[in-house]
């Protein structure tokens, strides 16, 4: 083969890869769009593409475990993490992200190293911290969960974590730390635990009309799923009870109207479900609320 057909050959290649590059660099700056949005689907859409265009593009890599895990696939996020860390060994460490991927598994001695190595390496990491408390709190370790849940909130509330949390650091509150166990664990699926330390925020913080409407909340999701009658019916009561609570404290609290006309919905109380859903459409502006509450409201007819 001549100079000319290996320089031409040459440059093909080259031209090939600036090309792939450039459209991997493409799907990946729009993945980071997806995201900032809030685009679950679309942020790991773009990163199959950017690795569709370019499959040894480092960020699309490391962001397609991420996306799995927005997207609610923990099982395809620990596949995509683990082949991070085989292709990239002196990256970054990763043990944030595999901390969450065996959470959402229910692996919690795993999560729970993962998450340790995670502070270990990042004492200041206020996700990771917060990642360890509902890790320990899933298998009954109260005490260590307590510590690690009190470091986060301790780092949430200053300024340089402000980022987690809209550019503003967290407002702390009496039971602020179990209030964001808890809602770790709901989004892990632990629903039993994340009852018990919402009971035990409203214990700390028993004013606090946000905690007892995601209590209220979380009794209605049970409800539906519980397996007797007697289930349902003790659940659907606790619902009732919590979610009246939190609107005698605050009679404008929309989220906490909503689900009492669900509470009602399911128990065939057709007109104080209306009057729950006229009172939660009244003080809302927020057309996804509203679409919600009238479909309910169809319900009473």
């Amino acid at each position: 083969m001549g100079l000319w057909a290996v320089t031409a050959i040459l440059s093909a290649a080259l031209v090939y890869y600036g090309a792939a590059v450039f459209a991997a660099d493409a799907h990946t700056y729009k993945a980071g769009l997806a995201r900032d949005r809030g685009d679950a689907e679309g942020f790991l859409r773009e990163n199959h593409a950017a690795l569709k265009a370019y499959p040894y593009a480092t960020r699309p890599t490391y962001w397609l475990g991420i996306s799995y895990l927005d997207a609610g696939y923990p099982e395809d996020a620990m596949t995509a993490l683990r082949q991070y860390e085989r292709r990239y060994p002196h990256a970054n460490r990763i043990d944030y992200e595999l901390g969450r991927a065996q959470l959402a598994l229910h692996h919690c001695g795993a999560s729970i190293q993962s998450y340790r190595a995670a502070v270990k390496m990042e004492p200041d990491n206020f996700q990771a911290w917060l990642g360890l408390a509902i890790a320990y709190s899933a298998i009954g370790k109260s005490e260590l969960a307590d510590k690690a849940a009190s470091r986060a909130v301790s780092l949430g509330s200053q300024a340089q974590t402000a980022y987690y949390y809209n550019s503003a650091p967290l407002r702390t509150k009496p039971g602020l730390a179990r209030y964001l166990v808890a809602s770790g664990l709901l989004r892990a699926g632990f629903y039993g635990e994340a009852v018990a330390e919402l009971r035990k925020a409203v214990e700390e913080s028993p004013g606090s009309v946000d905690y007892l409407t995601v209590l209220g909340a979380v009794y209605l999701q049970l409800e539906r799923t519980a397996s007797s009658n007697q289930a349902v019916s003790s659940l659907r009561n606790d619902a009732e009870k919590t979610l009246r609570s939190a609107i005698s404290i605050d009679d404008k609290a929309i989220d906490a109207h909503g689900y009492l006309a669900s509470v009602y919905l399911e128990d065939g109380r057709k007109s104080e479900a209306r009057v729950e859903l006229e009172k939660a459409i009244s003080l809302t502006s927020d057309q996804n609320r509203l679409a919600t509450f009238r479909q309910m409201l169809s319900q009473t007819e």
